[in-house]
């Protein structure tokens, strides 16, 4: 995914290349204090709100989830999605999808929703239901959860016509339309590559906000 990003903004002559490589190589390291002192979702009302089959869309801090949403150019910056596939009295678990450039496991896992919310930039944060009854939307974690144990690689291609590889909304995208054979994200072409648009759920029909942050 990030070579791919950067050779299609080379390609465009954005000054957002200098600026991602100046952030990769300083912005990587041991968070400063300031940095883990930022202020995160409340987690105790997240998790009482969410359920099993909701989408998780938001945005971190990183260099690369700056770099995303100056490629995407959207209204909100958003840069990752994640599906909520259980939920306990304790924790909620989630399933997203994860370049193994930037994480030690590559492609589609698992992560606790606290650990989720660590990195959170304010006013990108939003949990999204589908309108279909408890029965469906318990279908559509399960199947998010069947992913897990695939070990289901990175899509560093963006071949959205192939899911023996996955990014983080196209992951969210096969759930949905294997579930509810709806389209909840936009496709649009960008450069040299198609990429799904964060911000196109938002105004779906299909989808209801329930937790903005």
């Amino acid at each position: 995914m990030i070579s791919t990003i950067l050779t299609s903004l080379t390609r465009r002559g954005s000054l957002v290349l200098p600026l991602f490589v100046f952030g990769l190589l300083f912005g990587c390291g041991t968070e400063s204090k300031s940095s883990l002192q930022r202020e995160t979702p409340a987690f105790e009302e997240l998790h009482s709100a969410v359920e099993p089959g909701d989408i998780i869309v938001k945005c971190g801090y990183g260099p690369v989830s700056r770099m995303i949403v100056k490629f995407l150019d959207e209204d909100i910056p958003m840069s990752h999605a994640a599906i909520v596939v259980s939920k306990t009295d304790e924790d909620a678990q989630l399933a997203h999808s994860i370049s193994g450039e930037i994480s030690e496991e590559d492609g589609v896992q698992s992560i606790e929703l606290k650990k989720f919310l660590k990195d959170v930039r304010k006013n990108s944060f939003r949990v999204l239901r589908h309108k279909a009854d408890l029965a469906k939307r318990t279908e559509a974690a399960e199947f998010a959860q069947s992913l897990l144990p695939l070990h289901i690689p990175f899509d560093h291609d963006f071949d959205h016509q192939d899911n023996s590889a996955l990014y983080c909304s196209e992951m969210v995208y096969h759930v949905e339309h294997e579930v509810y054979g709806n389209q909840c994200f936009d496709v649009d072409s960008i450069g040299d590559i198609e990429v799904m648009l964060f911000n196109s759920i938002l105004v779906r029909p299909e989808y209801e906000v329930i937790y903005s942050w």
